[in-house]
Parts: structure tokens; sequence; C-alpha cells
């Protein structure tokens, strides 16, 4: 069984962020309208202002709509399939990997998956942050690649 998650795309819609996008976009075409009509010199400054306003409002806009900024740095995911199972909890994270050959069980807790290798290394993954139904996906595709790799499973 093969399960793929973006964990960016998980956020969720907030119309809050909106407001405060249209706040500061407002804002900038203000600050832009007021230096042309009442101060025709501009410095320096009200360019680097005006370019700091109109990014941090298209940057809430798009957060608020469910298109996170950060997915243009990078990526954050979880995938299980017949080979591997493959975690990068962040954007700024390294991808932890384990093969399901060099793996010798694996121990289901509410939260966390601990997987034991052929060598007795234990490893922990954390799935705090990732709601339960996903989690219970999760779970469900590691189970049944496990069991066809002969990987002993502990709930």
């Amino acid at each position: 069984m093969e399960y793929q998650i973006d964990l960016l795309k998980i956020k969720h819609k907030s119309t809050y962020r909106v407001v405060i996008g249209v706040i500061f976009v407002v804002i900038t075409f203000f600050w832009v309208f007021n230096k042309l009509i009442g101060n025709p010199e501009s410095t320096w400054f009200d360019f680097v202002m005006t370019g700091i306003l109109l990014l941090n409002g298209i940057v809430h806009i798009s957060g608020g709509l469910g298109f996170p900024f950060e997915s243009l740095l990078g990526k954050a995911y979880i995938q299980v399939d017949d080979k591997s199972f493959l975690y990068k909890p962040a954007i700024y994270e390294k991808e932890d990997r384990f093969d399901w050959v060099s793996i010798k069980s694996v121990e289901f807790k509410s939260n966390k998956i601990i997987f034991n290798n052929t060598i007795d290394i234990q490893s922990t993954v954390s799935l705090a942050k990732i709601n339960y139904s996903t989690l219970k996906k999760i779970k469900e595709a590691i189970s049944i690649n496990a069991a066809k790799n002969n990987i002993i499973i502990n709930e």
C-alpha cells in the first residue's frame, strides 16, 4: 500500500489571516498614494517600506486562502510505500528514511512510531502535530507494508 501526504497542505484556511493581509495591502496603497500626492520625493526607505508591507500582505492572504508560503521554500511530507517510510517534518529539517529491509520491528504509540532496525538501533518518529484520522491512515499503511516484509508490529 502506498500512502503520501503533504504536511504543508494540512494547514487550514483562515479568514483572520486574509483580513490581516488585506489590511497590509490597503496600508501599502495608502502609503504609496500619500507619497505620490503629499511628498513627491521618495527615499530608499519608502521603497523598502512599500515592498515589506506589500510582501507581508501577499504572504498573509495566500496563507489565509490555504496556499502556504513555505511551499515555495521547500517540502514537508510523509510517504509510505513498498520499499520505505519517508518522513520530512518541516522544510528546514532533513528527511528520515526507513527502508523496510533494514527494519526488524515497528512499535506504535499514541503519537509516535518507533522503528527498531536489524542492528538494534531504535529510531523514534514523532507525529504529535498530525490529526488523528491522518495518523490512523499512516499507521494502517505502515502495518500493511510491515506485514508484507515480515516485520514485527507492536501496538
